[in-house]
């Protein structure tokens, strides 16, 4: 029964080397048969849809005249134009802010003058609190006080840090206190006494929210009085000393303080200049700084505000360079292409809707940009049948690249035309080499017989 097989495997084998005897001679005649085997070359006339690709309009605001802003203590706005369509925000925005300027501070925390408002301070001497908004020098402290017309008396001002406690904001007795002395007060009528050139640093990283105390008080047997204001507004904290149990108080005390801040031309950081309440960055430039955002910003209204702070008073500042860069991500182009040629294929990318969201207040690098397959070449752009020559290709990035057709407005029939070589298959010119195929094919028969025997043998 094996032998049967084998016999088989023998003829088949043989067949086929005398089919193969003169390869040669048989591609020849393969060559110079009339027949001509023709090429496998196809000229699909065809029009097809591509996917969608990404559009952005692009729309800069720039201006680079001088923004001067004045004297402000809480917040200053600046207003910007922007696209009234909410989908077309900021995507990034940028100030250089120039020439800051804090200057000194007279902070007046009660100026009335009623003689029969007083309050004693032999026995309970009195805090009135202050607030400052950043570090500074107290330089010149005046009360508005008075003593018993018996004879001379002596006034002590200490200045305490603030602390919390049991929820109140109280002067910190843990911290000793800086003292000065005005001497010799001699009038039973109120007046204001000052002390002057005091230059005590007031350094709000030691004390609690910006806050600190002044005491008053005397300690002769004369009797000594610190005058208060009835207008019900009140801009202090103050305390009794009243030994363990210090009393709190609602009037506002006769007090004027004069502050020097470390520098009259600071850096954005020495006085915490904000924009949106985020911090300004100091440059390399002395009393400059520059504000980067890539927060999302956008108003119905047409005009977006930005709000500028400091822990200082009376600011001033110029903004020399303001950018916010516009973007709407939410739009698509239509694909399709034609094959004329085999070896050719012609793309084309149209926005099929009508563009008005661009602002004319904002005519600044003001584009719509394409993103496209990295493999189309030879890339023009038309709005309607004019072409527009002012675009550009990006650099290939991840199989796409972005093309921007700059100076592009409102308006309709906006799109990129663009080849690619034919990839297609089917769309070749090569003809088939059946000859060299029919050889390979008789090989790899033989081979498979061989093979078959041997498995047999085992």
């Amino acid at each position: 029964m094996k032998s049967k097989p084998i016999r088989i495997s023998f003829m088949l084998v043989f067949l086929f080397i005398l089919i193969n005897a003169n390869p040669n001679h048989l591609i020849n005649e393969v060559k110079n048969n009339d027949l001509n085997l023709k090429s496998f070359k196809i000229a699909l006339q065809t029009s097809e849809v591509g996917e969608d690709v990404n559009v952005t309009l692009h729309q800069s605001y720039l201006s680079t005249a001088t923004i001067e802003l004045v004297n402000f203590t809480e917040s200053n706005t600046v207003i910007l134009p922007c696209p009234t369509e909410v989908t077309f925000n900021s995507s990034y925005t940028e100030f250089l802010i120039e020439d800051i300027y804090a200057p000194n501070k007279t902070l007046i925390i009660e100026d009335e003058e009623i003689q029969v408002n007083k309050h004693e301070l032999l026995i309970f001497p009195r805090y009135a609190s202050f607030q400052v908004k950043g570090s500074c020098y107290l330089e010149n402290v005046s009360v508005l006080i008075s003593e018993d017309s018996t004879g001379d008396q002596d006034f002590f001002l200490d200045v305490y840090n603030a602390t919390l406690s049991d929820g109140y904001v109280k002067y910190n007795t843990s911290i000793a206190p800086t003292s000065k002395t005005l001497y010799n007060i001699n009038h039973s009528t109120m007046g204001w006494e000052d002390i002057t050139n005091w230059h005590f640093q007031l350094n709000i990283e030691n004390t609690y929210n910006n806050t600190f105390f002044i005491k008053v008080w005397c300690q002769s047997s004369q009797q000594g009085y610190w005058h208060y204001g009835s207008n019900g507004v009140y801009d202090s904290v103050i305390w009794r000393d009243f030994g363990s149990f210090p009393e709190l108080t609602s009037n506002d005390l006769g007090l004027k303080l004069d502050f020097i801040i470390l520098d009259n031309t600071p850096t954005p950081s020495e006085i915490n200049l904000r924009i949106n309440n985020t911090i300004v960055n100091d440059n390399d430039d002395e009393n400059q700084g520059s504000w980067v955002s890539t927060k999302k910003y956008t108003n119905p209204s047409g005009n977006i505000e930005f709000e500028l702070s400091a822990d200082w008073w009376d600011v001033a500042c110029n903004i020399t360079r303001a950018q916010v860069n516009y973007t709407k991500t939410d739009l698509k182009a239509n694909t399709n292409y034609e094959i004329p040629e085999p070896d050719l294929v012609i793309w084309n990318a149209s926005i099929n809707e009508i563009i008005d969201s661009f602002d004319a207040r904002i005519n600044v690098y003001n584009y719509i940009q394409f993103t496209i397959s990295s493999n189309w070449s030879a890339i023009k752009a038309f709005n309607g049948s004019i072409e527009i020559l002012d675009i550009f290709s990006g650099p290939a990035i991840n199989s796409y690249r972005d093309v921007s057709i700059f100076g592009a407005g409102n308006g309709a029939d906006w799109y990129l035309t663009a080849v690619i070589d034919n990839r297609i298959p089917g769309n070749g010119g090569e003809a088939i080499p059946f000859g060299n195929y029919f050889l390979l094919f008789t090989t790899v028969a033989i081979l498979s017989l061989i093979y078959f025997m041997k498995r047999k043998k085992v």
